[in-house]
């Protein structure tokens, strides 16, 4: 990180600085001493760390004897949404060094008010960041509660007061286990439009009932391949026929979204928890919606 630090502020395309450079300032600034091979190390781990482009990377002269950090990132994104990137990339970055200590962010979570201001939610959340993914236009942090084995998500726009933690790391195998299963598409097909669901909520696999495209069944299942990927399996019916049942794993307040969205097509089947929280959805809303005193 001190290398990194060096890198940030006080380099730019247009003044570079060498290994000796950054050893010198390392023992002179830091207190730490080290040797060139050991910086060199350090600098090709954050070049692949950081490939770049749009995103922050470290970037190695032609002749390859100096250094400097570029800030890319999006350049058309609003300045704290960059901010928040950074120090979230940051933290990610240092708790890949598996060291003695892990960090976690503490930040606020808001939400837009009439006047395109973000105005606090009442919610102050840690968590143990993962990684950082794209979805709907929007950039959300992956990452885990302290003491919980499961996901969640946030968008990086309506984050604010962003503070560092820091704990003693505890050796849990099966936290790691399940940290290292949040690949970016597994988590986007079981979490379909993003929306926070609350800590209590977790994925299920859900069977659906889906009626194809009439006179084009073959070619009906566009779809779920848009919104599910490849993580959807036919558990009954054939490609001819003109409803076939599938299986998915997915949030349960995400699936009564995607059967709104398209209720003319798909009905499900089980669980019947899962069951009765869409029937429920789908009728508290045709109530508001009809009903309604304007």
């Amino acid at each position: 990180m001190a290398v990194l630090e060096i890198l940030k502020t006080s380099t730019s395309l247009g003044r570079r600085s060498s290994i000796t450079q950054i050893v010198k300032r390392l023992n002179c600034e830091y207190d730490i001493a080290t040797s060139r091979d050991s910086v060199k190390a350090i600098l090709d781990d954050l070049m692949e760390y950081y490939p770049g482009p749009d995103q922050v990377r470290c970037k190695e002269s032609e002749k390859g004897k100096a250094y400097s950090f570029d800030y890319y990132y999006q350049t058309d994104l609003p300045e704290h949404i960059q901010k928040n990137i950074q120090a979230i990339e940051q933290v990610i970055h240092k708790n890949k060094n598996q060291g003695r200590k892990e960090y976690g962010l503490v930040f606020q979570l808001n939400g837009y008010g009439t006047g395109h201001q973000l105005h606090p939610m009442g919610k102050t959340m840690e968590v143990y960041p993962i990684r950082i993914l794209w979805a709907y236009r929007h950039p959300y942090l992956v990452g885990f509660f302290p003491g919980r084995l499961d996901a969640a998500h946030f968008r990086i726009d309506l984050m604010s007061n962003i503070r560092v933690t820091e704990r003693i790391r505890v050796e849990d195998p099966q936290r790691d286990f399940r940290i290292r299963q949040v690949e970016e598409e597994d988590y986007q097909a079981s979490h379909l439009y993003m929306f926070y669901e609350g800590r209590k909520e977790r994925p299920k696999y859900i069977k659906l009932r889906v009626k194809k495209i009439p006179g084009k069944p073959e070619a009906s299942m566009t779809f779920l391949e848009d919104h599910f990927g490849r993580h959807w399996w036919a558990v009954e019916g054939s490609e001819t026929e003109d409803a076939v049942e599938v299986r998915v794993e997915c949030l349960p307040g995400a699936m009564a979204q995607f059967v709104r969205q398209y209720i003319d097509r798909v009905h499900v089947l089980e669980p019947k928890d899962v069951v009765e929280q869409v029937e429920n959805a789908l009728v508290a809303e045709y109530k508001a919606y009809f009903h309604r005193k304007v």
